[in-house]
């Protein structure tokens, strides 16, 4: 059995350059995108676990000349109530109430656990002196054609890679 090869941004992707990151951050796993500020395209995408997301982000700094990184910071938006709303006026049954938490509760742990990982980054990255800017999630995501049709990145990408990837795409420098 073969090993799969993982993709990274290395070194040679940012060399000299002056790159925007974008991090979606997670517990488990982290989408990275290497965006080219002054070519206004993206370099490379990857992702990692948490800590070896720390790390390529330190390598980074030391090989591009520019680096501003933006973390996904997710928050609980109006949709929750909206929901329940909706379901307070549509008079549901307990069964179906019931289910509904259930889903809502598991979209909060999620919600929370990503919110713990972002704001553990954001602190780590301001505390050695990035230039570090909390990002909004952004609400829609993207499958891989609509990705391609907007950035014209040609790599194969996952889900947590095109959201990092949105978060800088278009940015300039000085960009909050």
């Amino acid at each position: 059995m073969s090993k799969r090869k993982r993709k990274d941004i290395e070194a040679h992707h940012v060399a000299g350059r002056r790159i925007a990151l974008g991090i979606d951050p997670a517990l488990t796993l982290c989408g990275m995108a290497a965006y080219d500020l002054d070519e206004c395209r993206i370099l490379a995408v990857a992702t990692h676990t948490f800590f070896k997301c720390l790390l390529t982000t330190r390598f980074i700094r030391d090989d591009a000349s520019y680096l501003a990184v933006y973390v996904e910071n997710p928050a609980v938006h109006g949709f929750l109530y909206g929901r329940w709303k909706k379901l307070i006026a549509q008079r549901m049954d307990a069964g179906k109430i019931q289910k509904e938490m259930a889903v809502v509760e598991t979209m909060l742990l999620r919600i929370g656990m990503n919110l713990g990982a972002s704001k553990l980054l954001i602190t780590a990255l301001d505390e050695k002196e990035f230039r570090v800017y909390p990002v909004k999630p952004t609400k829609q995501k993207l499958n891989a054609s609509s990705f391609y049709n907007i950035t014209r990145f040609e790599g194969k990408t996952n889900a947590h890679e095109r959201d990092a990837a949105m978060l800088v795409f278009g940015k300039r420098i000085g960009d909050k």
